[in-house]
């Protein structure tokens, strides 16, 4: 294996669990969280520089992007560029905000030398809404994401090169979801040594 820089995409709409399984991951196997940089609020728990960059609208446009998804004048999203050249043997866990940017900011990691593995996580809309509520989201707030998300409409076939592997987390565990996800990655990820400081 020439490159050990691998990107775990967790790809699925708000409350599918993709976040919950991303800090699994994370904590089973010491995998990365690939930091981004955004501009929304940070929801209780979350920690500055841990799971993204928080940062004001103004130095949000002072930062040379590789791949960025706006969603209104409050919540915008990107991957610095000079962030994913200089990686080395590293494993990333990201679980992009929209289809769009999922795809800019694959076909730039591609470019930068990794590989990926990509996990679509699927779920019925009343679990969905049960799991944003149970996060402390308002019901407007769910409502503004599920109007995003009919705009955008369902996954498309762009990433069907990746031949992503579908995982149901409404009908099993997430802790099931994370062990079947554990199952399809290359056994070579889990002999990698991390490097730390980037």
């Amino acid at each position: 294996m020439d490159s050990n820089k691998h990107i775990i995409v967790l790809m699925g709409k708000s409350g599918s669990g993709k976040t919950t399984i991303e800090k699994m991951l994370l904590k089973k196997k010491n995998f990365r969280t690939l930091l981004i940089y955004t501009t929304r609020e940070k929801r209780p728990g979350e920690v500055n520089g841990v799971d993204y960059n928080f940062v004001s609208n103004e130095a949000f446009k002072k930062i040379k992007f590789d791949s960025k998804f706006i969603v209104n004048e409050n919540w915008k999203y990107g991957v610095d560029l000079e962030y994913l050249k200089n990686i080395e043997n590293n494993i990333f866990v990201f679980s992009p905000i929209s289809e769009q940017y999922s795809l800019d900011t694959i076909t730039s990691a591609l470019n930068n030398g990794f590989t990926v593995d990509m996990f679509i996580l699927t779920v019925d809309k009343e679990t969905r809404i049960e799991r944003l509520l149970s996060r402390g989201e308002s019901q407007e707030s769910i409502n503004k994401r599920f109007e995003i998300e009919e705009e955008e409409g369902e996954y498309s076939s762009r990433f069907d090169f990746l031949n992503p592997t579908i995982i149901d987390t409404g009908t099993i565990s997430l802790e099931d979801s994370l062990q079947k996800i554990l199952k399809e990655l290359p056994f070579w990820l889990f002999l990698t040594k991390q490097k730390t400081g980037i």
